[in-house]
């Protein structure tokens, strides 16, 4: 099968240390992704140009951010030991820290039922991916996990899952309250590639998979052929998202991070936005609550 190689074209104007977890608003025409360390979330509109519109400071460390059932509310955020709360006016309140024992929380998305799965990272098999839900309450779903990474729903009952150093991309079967009940491997991602970090779904069940050290996006069938790759001029790639009023445009996140002054200099697109045409739409993200 002949691989088709579509090229991302870079966004200027905002550059993060450690860029994550894109997510489009449709209803509000938002675009946001995080800067993990500088413990930003950023937010823009993609309209016919690229605006960004502004930064919020959390405080600390912030890996994911999600909307909530009414945008007026504004945000959930994985925060460094959990979840918290941030509203359109920056005041940030905690929610949840179930995790003390792993370095850090890291990605996550909404399930469609309202509740808000995020993962943590450190050493081997200290992490774990949790579950929170609607009324505040917070249930660890998997123990063991290392680098908890991309979170992608193929219904209800299934969720695509990647916990990066397994270099996979699993499937779990999950419950509405966030018991997983069962996983197994949906497919490996060959060493060549780079390592699996965040993903997205498309309307046709396509997985889009991030590539951190492979310099691209790829795009996967369900049994793991691939199918299109998205080549990124930054190599460490971490995540990416549809986005736009018709959720057609690949928007892909990527890090300087543990760069050298030297290496930030030689690679000066590392750390920015990337968007890209795939011939693809994706789907609206589950909302908190």
């Amino acid at each position: 099968m002949c691989v088709v190689t579509i090229l991302a074209r870079p966004i200027a104007g905002v550059r993060s240390e450690h860029g994550e977890g894109p997510v489009y608003d449709p209803l509000t025409d938002e675009l946001l992704w995080v800067d993990i360390p500088a413990g930003l979330v950023n937010v823009a509109r993609l309209g016919p140009g690229f605006e960004h519109v502004r930064s919020y400071a959390t405080g600390d460390v912030v890996s994911a951010v999600v909307p909530r059932r009414d945008p007026a509310d504004g945000w959930v955020v994985a925060s460094r030991h959990g979840f918290s709360a941030l509203d359109r006016s920056g005041v940030v309140t905690a929610i949840a820290e179930p995790e003390h024992t792993a370095d850090r929380m890291n990605d996550g998305k909404c399930d469609p039922f309202g509740g808000f799965w995020a993962g943590s990272m450190g050493p081997e098999g200290t992490a774990s991916l949790y579950r929170l839900a609607p009324d505040g309450t917070c249930r660890t779903a998997l123990a063991g996990v290392t680098t908890s990474n991309g979170l992608a729903w193929r219904d209800p009952e299934h969720v695509y899952y990647v916990d990066t150093p397994t270099r996979r991309v699993d499937l779990l079967t999950v419950t509405p309250n966030g018991a997983v009940t069962d996983r197994r491997p949906a497919f490996a991602v060959p060493a060549e590639l780079g390592l699996p970090d965040g993903l997205t779904i498309d309307v046709d069940g396509r997985l889009w998979v991030a590539l951190w050290g492979g310099g691209a996006v790829a795009c996967f069938a369900p049994d793991g052929t691939v199918l299109t790759t998205v080549d990124v001029d930054a190599a460490q790639v971490s995540c990416c998202t549809f986005a736009g009023p018709d959720l057609a445009t690949l928007v892909i996140t990527t890090s300087q991070e543990s760069y050298t002054p030297g290496r930030s200099a030689a690679e000066p697109w590392s750390g920015h936005l990337f968007l890209a045409d795939v011939g693809a739409r994706g789907l609206p993200p589950y909302r908190f609550g």
